[in-house]
C-alpha cells in the first residue's frame, strides 16, 4: 500500500506522533528562528499515530508551545525533560538520546511509555516518536 501523506502545516498545537507502520505519514514544517535566513527551515516527516496535545495553560501561565520555544532558545536538556514530564498525567515522554542529533526546533524526538490509566496511548507498547509545534517566528 502507497503510503499517505497528512499536512501539519497549519497545525495551532502541538502534538505527538508516535512511530507506527500506520501508512500515515505526517509532516510538518520545522527549523531554525532566523526569518532573515532564507531556508533555515525545513521540512520533516515520520510515520504514525498523531495524537493533539492540549495546549491549554492556566490564565498568567505559557501555553505547552511556549513553554517548550522557551526552553529549546536555552538547549537545556534537563529543562526540556521537566516539560516534557508535564505533557502526560500518566504517561512517561522523555528525550530520546540517539535521536536527539537530529532534533531542531519544532521537532524533538521522544520516548514514550504508556502507562496508567490516563494514558495517552493506552495498549501501545513503550516506543519513539517526535513532539512537533507550530513553526513560527517568535
Amino acid at each position: 500500500m502507497e503510503p499517505q501523506y497528512v499536512a501539519l502545516f497549519n497545525s495551532c498545537q502541538v502534538g505527538l506522533i508516535v512511530a507506527a507502520e500506520t501508512g500515515i505519514v505526517w509532516r510538518t514544517w520545522v527549523g531554525e528562528e532566523d526569518p532573515v535566513q532564507v531556508g533555515s527551515w525545513q521540512e520533516r516527516a515520520l510515520e504514525g499515530i498523531y495524537v493533539p496535545l492540549s495546549n491549554d495553560a492556566p490564565e498568567g501561565w505559557p501555553t505547552l508551545e511556549e513553554r517548550l520555544q522557551s526552553v529549546w532558545a536555552g538547549s537545556n536538556v534537563f529543562e526540556l525533560n521537566e516539560v516534557l514530564a508535564e505533557v502526560s498525567s500518566s504517561d512517561v515522554i522523555s528525550l530520546d538520546a540517539e535521536g536527539f542529533a537530529g532534533a531542531v526546533p519544532g521537532w524533538l524526538p521522544v520516548r514514550v511509555e504508556p502507562q496508567g490509566e490516563f494514558s495517552l496511548l493506552e495498549g501501545m507498547s513503550p516506543s519513539v516518536g517526535v513532539l512537533v509545534w507550530p513553526f513560527r517566528y517568535w
